[in-house]
């Protein structure tokens, strides 16, 4: 049982299954990270930033929205920032590793973004980077879409990538993708989707953000409004997990997930 003490993210974070499984994936790939100057895109609430921080390095964490900023410093304390849209205020050359999640489907100008990033990035350094995964047969997207839960209540500018966009993308910025997996099956996101949905017909207070906590919650004082919603969930959660195995047989039979994570490296000069 996790303490009282113990920070509201990283009590939210227990009972997720996208990011957890996200988590995996990436401590799974991190390079070994002595001496490495790493940059954290796309912190939201902090709490994969906090674990990022425990594999070594020194991290900086930045993201476009002040409240994710906000929150992010409150649980990894310093090096965090808000960053505009359309420049990385970093000087070229200088990361070792960049790991850059949820933030290209946010951005009206998505590729120059990514030039950032290559620019910012050292040669040979790497880049681990992931999106949503758009296109027909994704059915809980049209879920989504159906119950109102469109992609600009998360703050998106579009649904999501394909693998042959993200392809085009990094080689038109000088970084080679040496791999690429996918995550979160039919059944994690049918799960996160019902529970973002539940969060937007009943509980939600501030409907102007635009971000994750949009759609889920995103402050301490969400969090503590919540507690008795939060205690039945946590006491439900195991049986939840349970079916989100279902996701095993799913990934066997060759269904792709909901969010892509590439692994790119940038060319050498």
């Amino acid at each position: 049982m996790l303490s009282d003490s113990l920070a509201w993210q990283l009590k939210i974070f227990d009972k997720t299954l996208k990011k957890k499984e996200k988590l995996a994936i990436i401590r799974s790939i991190l390079p070994d990270l002595t001496d490495c100057l790493c940059l954290d895109l796309g912190c939201s609430k902090g709490t994969i930033s906090y674990f990022l921080k425990q594999e070594g390095g020194l991290w900086f964490h930045e993201d476009l929205d002040y409240v994710n900023v906000k929150t992010t410093k409150e649980l990894v304390g310093n090096n965090v920032a808000v960053i505009p849209p359309h420049a990385i205020p970093h000087r070229s050359d200088i990361f070792d590793v960049i790991v850059s999640l949820d933030i290209l489907e946010h951005l009206h100008d998505d590729m120059n973004f990514v030039n950032e990033m290559a620019r910012v990035l050292k040669p040979g350094g790497t880049l681990i980077l992931s999106t949503p995964v758009t296109g027909r047969f994704y059915l809980v997207n049209r879920l989504k879409n159906m119950a109102g839960l469109t992609p600009d209540q998360y703050g998106h500018v579009i649904e999501g990538y394909t693998s042959k966009q993200l392809e085009k993308m990094m080689s038109d910025a000088g970084l080679t993708i040496s791999s690429s997996t996918t995550y979160s099956r039919f059944f994690t996101e049918f799960v996160e989707f019902l529970l973002n949905l539940v969060f937007v017909k009943f509980f939600r207070k501030n409907k102007s953000r635009k971000r994750d906590g949009n759609i889920s919650p995103g402050t301490a004082e969400e969090v503590a409004a919540l507690k008795k919603q939060l205690k039945m969930y946590s006491l439900i959660y195991p049986f939840v997990w349970l079916f989100t195995r279902l996701d095993t047989i799913w990934k066997f039979l060759g269904f792709k997930g909901y969010a892509t994570l590439i692994i790119c490296n940038k060319e050498q000069k």
